[in-house]
């Protein structure tokens, strides 16, 4: 400002980006527009296109002549991935309440597991492997040290029979792929997807309790459910479906990059510890990890929980009692329970616990619960040696300890009964009283003594065979207690 005027500083013009999101996985990472010739059906394109959204890459494939492309134009032919539906939405949100232009490399291809996105161990920039065309294209952008995060959604390829994943060995693959991407691209943090059960029947819980394992144990890591997403069993309508994951990722993007409040509600539900809550195990309570939420249930899903171990057992009914979940189990009492699931359905956006927001409840598989808490009474006592004591589970004992007797009703029910057992050490007379004799040859004296130690009643036994703690009567002299 000179003179009361304002006058510019600088102006920039055709600015790229000023934050850079890579995004990575399989189909519902790329989450293409449906193919529809009448372009009837609902996608983001049709409401979230933007001019400081932006991509780079091949506008023809097998070119060598990368480009930026504006989110703002007509879709023309581009051989590369463009920001994708959620990825769409989320740069728009970040462009329209932050004031920066979006940059969005979408590497998702269709059908891909993580076992393919790995480098080549020899040659990890060989654009053989599609890790190494990805890593081209990025290092052409520029962005290769400036990336915000890289956002992951993959997983419904290695649910399949044939891949043999454990949750261990689904981790271990990610954690080379994130050792990759530690050592080619500066970025910040990480964000994964959870996947939802579809397509095929597969082992989706196993992916699905990895991922939740990953965002608890890696730092700078964050998670987003897809219980709540509008799923059409392979992939995800827009509205409720892409739209909300783009949605949630920017409240959650939001409150750790751009200072957004308020901070509840931006991450899904997670469960952070279960237990039966009656001693006949019948009812189950699970408590929430973010305390500040509110949570809501919505009935008609219970069985998409699942008692691993006894199939014979399911969940009747539920509710939501501050954070924690409470569940009825349809009858009581199973040992051979080893844990509790939580996957989701295929179809739609319904699940049982939802956070004010709307996000689902973040899955889980064979979630330990602990048992229902014991009835415990203790006691301590003491008995001579050589004596013998009958514990309240019948056990006879005559050795000084702490003894555990466990008992069990036939619902289940537990309780415990601690004995402490001691001996009685011998009692000491540490303290008399001594009435001496008024005048020599009289028999008025007394002696009283004070036992300490020992186990009452006392048996006493005076030289002059008196038998209480007073011996009376006494002439002058010497006398013994026993």
């Amino acid at each position: 400002m000179k003179n009361g005027k304002e006058y510019p500083e600088a102006e920039a013009f055709d600015v790229v980006a000023g934050d850079a999101y890579i995004i990575q996985g399989q189909s519902n990472a790329l989450a293409a527009v449906p193919f529809d010739p009448t372009n009837s059906i609902p996608h983001a394109y049709l409401y979230h296109r933007h001019p400081f959204v932006r991509n780079f890459g091949l506008k023809y494939q097998g070119d060598s002549l990368y480009v930026w492309h504006k989110e703002a134009e007509d879709d023309g032919y581009f051989a590369d991935n463009r920001s994708g539906q959620w990825g769409l939405v989320l740069a728009k949100r970040i462009v329209e309440e932050q004031g920066i232009p979006v940059a969005i490399i979408n590497g998702g291809i269709g059908g891909i597991s993580i076992d393919q996105m790995l480098p080549d161990p020899v040659e990890p920039h060989s654009t053989s492997s599609s890790y190494g065309l990805f890593y081209k294209r990025v290092e052409y952008s520029g962005l290769r040290n400036h990336i915000r995060a890289i956002l992951f959604f993959q997983g419904e390829t290695n649910a399949l029979p044939g891949y043999h994943e454990t949750v261990d060995s689904y981790k271990n693959k990610y954690l080379q792929l994130r050792a990759a991407w530690q050592a080619d691209f500066d970025y910040q943090r990480e964000y994964l997807f959870q996947i939802r059960p579809g397509c095929w029947d597969g082992n989706f819980g196993v992916i699905q309790e990895a991922q939740r394992q990953l965002a608890l144990e890696l730092p700078n890591t964050g998670i987003m459910s897809s219980t709540g997403m509008n799923h059409n069993g392979c992939h995800y309508h827009y509205f409720d479906g892409y739209e909300r994951a783009g949605e949630d990722m920017y409240r959650l993007l939001g409150a750790h990059f751009y200072g957004v409040l308020p901070m509840q509600n931006v991450e899904p539900p997670m469960v952070d510890s279960a237990w039966f809550s009656k001693c006949d195990r019948s009812e189950l309570t699970l408590r929430l990890q973010n305390e500040n939420d509110d949570y809501l249930w919505n009935p008609g899903w219970e069985t998409d929980f699942r008692l691993e171990g006894d199939t014979a057992l399911s969940i009747e009914s539920g509710q939501v009692v501050g954070r924690t979940i409470v569940l009825s189990l349809s009858q009581a009492f199973s040992t051979a329970i080893t844990g509790l699931s939580y996957s989701g359905h295929s179809i739609g956006n319904e699940a049982p616990v939802k956070n004010a927001n709307g996000i689902g409840l973040l899955a889980f598989y064979n979630f330990p619960v602990s048992p229902p808490e014991s009835l415990v009474d203790s006691f301590s006592l003491s008995i001579c040696p050589g004596a013998n004591y009958l514990l309240p589970d019948g056990v006879v004992v005559d050795e000084p300890g702490t003894y555990l007797s466990e008992f069990t009703s036939a619902e289940g029910c537990d309780s415990l009964v601690i004995t402490e057992l001691k001996f009685f050490g011998p009692p000491a007379v540490l303290n008399l009283d001594v009435q001496p004799v008024s005048c020599h040859g009289l028999t008025d004296g007394a002696i009283t003594v004070h036992p300490e130690g020992g186990a009452e009643p006392f048996v006493y036994l005076w030289s002059n065979e008196q038998t209480t703690a007073t011996a009376t009567g006494l002439a002058a002299g010497q006398y013994t207690l026993t």
